[in-house]
C-alpha cells in the first residue's frame, strides 16, 4: 500500500505561504503531503517558479474568493464579515470533495472554530515558539545555510510591510545607505501602493511578486522588515538582515537570521 497524504491547507498570508514552501522544498518525503492552497496565493508561486524547482511539489490552488491577504477567519477586522461567511461556505464545499476527513492547518489560532464551523478534524504544523524550527520538525526539513558575502556590490532594501508598524523607518534606511556609501551600490524598493512616493536617486517602485523576486535575485544582501521579504531571501537562499520594531516576537525570524542574529531593532 502506497504512503498515505497528509493534506495541508494554505489559507494565510503570503510570508506563511512561503515558510511552506520553504519547508516543502527540504522536506525528508515532499511526496507525502498534499497542499491545498487559496488561488489568492497563485501569482507569488508562478512568481517563484523560474528559480525553484516546484513543480515536484503537489499543490492544488482553490478558488474560495479571499481578498485581504488570508482568509477572513483568521482575522479580527474580518471575523464578522459577511464575506468571511461566504468563504468559508466555499472552501468546505472544496474539501467536502477530498478524500479526507483530516486536515492540517499553518498556525493555531482560531483552529477550533474552523472546525467547530466545517465539522473537520485539523492538526496544527506550527506548534513550537519559531514557526521555520516547528515546520523542519513536522516535515523531517533542514535548510541550508546561507552564508553573508564578504564585500556585497549590490545592496538591496526593501522598507515595506503589509502591516505598517513593521516598515523600516527612513533614518534607518539613511543609515543602511550611509553605512555602504562608495562601497557598494544601495538600492531601495518600495511596494507601489495607492500612494504616490517621490523617488530619489537609486529608489524604485515594484508592483508585482514577479519584480519583488526579481530584484533580490539580483542583489547580494537585502535588509528587510519581519514580513515577506524577508522569507522569500531564507526561500530563495539570500543573505539577509530584519529590523524590526521593539518587543517583537522571534516567532517568525528565518533560520539564517537566527543563525548569525542579523537583526537589529528601530
Amino acid at each position: 500500500m502506497g504512503r498515505q497524504h497528509k493534506y495541508i491547507l494554505a489559507l494565510r498570508a503570503y510570508g506563511d505561504f512561503t515558510i511552506l514552501l520553504n519547508a516543502l522544498q527540504h522536506a525528508a518525503h515532499p511526496l507525502a503531503y498534499q497542499v491545498i492552497a487559496s488561488a489568492h496565493l497563485q501569482p507569488l508561486f508562478e512568481a517563484l517558479k523560474p528559480y525553484l524547482k516546484l513543480d515536484a511539489l503537489s499543490i492544488e490552488f482553490k478558488e474560495i474568493g479571499i481578498r485581504h491577504s488570508l482568509l477572513g477567519l483568521f482575522t479580527n477586522r474580518y471575523l464578522f464579515n459577511a464575506h468571511t461567511y461566504q468563504e468559508l461556505k466555499q472552501f468546505q464545499h472544496e474539501l467536502n470533495r477530498m478524500p479526507v476527513d483530516e486536515f492540517y492547518v499553518e498556525q493555531h489560532a482560531r483552529k477550533w472554530l474552523l472546525s467547530f464551523l466545517l465539522q473537520k478534524k485539523f492538526s496544527v504544523m506550527a506548534a513550537g515558539h519559531n514557526v521555520y524550527a516547528s515546520y523542519a520538525d513536522f516535515f523531517r526539513a533542514t535548510y541550508p545555510i546561507i552564508n553573508d558575502p564578504v564585500k556585497p556590490n549590490h545592496i538591496l532594501i526593501l522598507p515595506t510591510a503589509r502591516q505598517k508598524f513593521r516598515n523600516i523607518p527612513s533614518a534607518d534606511i539613511l543609515a543602511i545607505k550611509q553605512a555602504f556609501a562608495d562601497k557598494a551600490i544601495v538600492q531601495t524598493g518600495f511596494y507601489a501602493s495607492n500612494q504616490i512616493k517621490q523617488l530619489n536617486e537609486n529608489e524604485f517602485l515594484y508592483h508585482s511578486f514577479q519584480e519583488l523576486v526579481t530584484q533580490i535575485m539580483d542583489s547580494e544582501l537585502v535588509f528587510c522588515p519581519d514580513s515577506l521579504q524577508a522569507h522569500l531571501c531564507q526561500l530563495l537562499g539570500k543573505p539577509h538582515y530584519i529590523l524590526h520594531p521593539k518587543g517583537l516576537s522571534k516567532a517568525f525570524f528565518t533560520p539564517h537570521v537566527m543563525r548569525l542574529a542579523t537583526h537589529k531593532v528601530f
